[in-house]
């Protein structure tokens, strides 16, 4: 969202240096595709909170309430369902959360930036009754304490950070700025679109003294209530919009009369807290997936390759695997509220899998491993019976335990591949160990493999007489 918001930015600074923005347009229209494409739940009727996953990525049934009305303030998503997603969002006793659902005794916390950008939200979808909820629990949090709170609990409202901070402070003046006064800067003119609360315009008026904007002083007093401007006055002129110009001069008096109309809004949604099913972990046996079982379980989904693949319920799953692929678990609770999915696992037929010694030859002998020595290199080829894409690790071990790791870069030829972490914490004498994969294209036939001190992390370039280089783990992916 904040990449979308940077663009229209160079977009609107573009034009007023009257530079060519083309480009930034474009990025801008296909950022705002991808977010629709890649964040939309048509099921829920809002945007998941993030995407995630190694190989396949999963949308995350969780709902970004700050991000959500941060793409409503600023346009991003299209003006027929702002309104929607405004009045959507269910709100607590104390406040619009940060994300949703709310999970018992966890994540039940707002700050003064969401309740701010919600408010903005309402007020530019005309949700009256939404306006008057975030300006409520934003004096609430800002003036009662008189503290610069940043964040408080949505269903004890209870306040978290004890320590001042600057951002209510911020957050509230926002607010009065952009909601009750209506501020809207414009290279040639500030302009006032009050949106005033009946609560707050039916008896008393909004007064502001010495508002500066470049060589004028503004006084400014807003009558009534409403979302639109009835009448108003500049210096006793009676005029058509209350704006003044860049050019103004001096003290610039301002009175603006409400439309004391506001538009009509359907009850606002309430909330409630659900119990957080846990996420599974997987442990691959042979050709057998395993995990605990979850509580309040009531199912676990497979996904294949990203996709809903199918329900069991047991804490296990064996497959004939022919092709391989991608399978992560999510938990599905008895009230039909779902976990994040696992982290995947790689479904292979044995024969896409092959572990070979690594040997280093020597003018004398042939040893099945390779030390850590200085100025250390260790060039291996590989063959592999048709081209596609391996995932490569190594197998290690230590005589002895040491602390920390050791890594190593990775070439094929002279590209660069990555970086292998060897890591030593709690290594038991002799236990085998296996770094990290590093993913990569590799051609039919022989392929050329080095493994050197690093260049880019030199830092970690320790030697180690104890560890040992034993076997190379390669694995095609597809």
């Amino acid at each position: 969202m904040l990449y979308a918001r940077n663009l229209q930015l160079l977009v609107r600074m573009g034009k007023i240096l009257d530079r060519d923005v083309k480009c930034y347009e474009q990025l801008l229209f296909a950022l705002k595709k991808s977010i629709v494409a890649n964040f939309w739940l048509p099921k829920h009727k809002y945007f998941a909170n993030c995407i995630y996953g190694y190989r396949k990525f999963f949308k995350v049934e969780e709902r970004d309430v700050l991000a959500e009305t941060m793409g409503i303030v600023w346009n991003i998503f299209e003006k027929s369902e702002q309104q929607k997603l405004v009045q959507s969002i269910p709100l607590f006793d104390f406040g619009v959360p940060n994300k949703l659902p709310i999970y018992l005794n966890e994540n039940a916390v707002t700050t003064a930036l969401t309740q701010a950008y919600y408010t903005r939200a309402a007020v530019k979808t005309n949700c009256a009754k939404s306006v008057g909820f975030g300006l409520n629990y934003m004096l609430r949090a800002i003036a009662l304490p008189l503290k610069r709170i940043k964040s408080w609990n949505i269903e004890t409202g209870e306040f978290i950070d004890k320590k001042i901070t600057e951002s209510g402070a911020a957050a509230m003046l926002s607010l009065y700025y952009d909601v009750l006064l209506g501020v809207r800067l414009h290279t040639d003119k500030m302009v006032f679109s009050p949106f005033i609360p009946k609560e707050i315009g039916r008896n008393d008026s909004i007064e502001v003294k010495g508002l500066k904007y470049r060589n004028a002083e503004i006084n400014i007093k807003i009558i009534g209530y409403g979302n639109s401007v009835e009448s108003c006055t500049i210096n006793r002129d009676s005029v058509g919009k209350p704006e003044i110009l860049s050019t103004a001069k001096g003290l610039q008096q301002i009175v603006i009369y409400m439309n004391n109309q506001l538009p009509k809004q359907k009850g606002l949604k309430k909330g409630k807290s659900v119990v957080r099913i846990k996420q599974p972990i997987l442990q691959l046996k042979d050709d057998t997936v395993f995990w605990h079982r979850q509580k309040n379980a009531k199912q676990y989904n497979l996904y294949k390759n990203g996709k809903l693949w199918k329900s069991v319920t047991d804490t296990f799953f064996t497959d004939t695997v022919t092709k391989p692929y991608w399978l992560a678990v999510q938990t599905q609770g008895v009230k039909q509220q779902k976990s994040l999915c696992s982290k995947e696992v790689l479904l292979r037929p044995f024969a896409y899998r092959r572990v070979v010694d690594a040997t280093i030859f020597h003018t004398d002998t042939t040893k099945p491993y390779v030390l850590f020595q200085r100025n250390f290199v260790y060039n291996f080829k590989l063959r592999v019976p048709r081209e596609g894409i391996y995932r490569i690790a190594l197998w290690y071990h230590a005589k002895s335990s040491e602390k920390g790791c050791i890594t190593r870069s990775f070439w094929k030829n002279d590209n660069y591949l990555g970086a292998y972490v060897f890591s030593l914490d709690k290594m038991k004498e002799n236990t085998i160990r296996r770094t990290n994969f590093i993913e990569m294209e590799v051609f039919k036939g022989k392929n050329d493999f080095s493994v050197t001190n690093e260049k880019f992390n030199w830092r970690n370039n320790r030697e180690s007489d104890k560890l040992k280089i034993t076997k190379i783990e390669i694995i095609r992916v597809e």
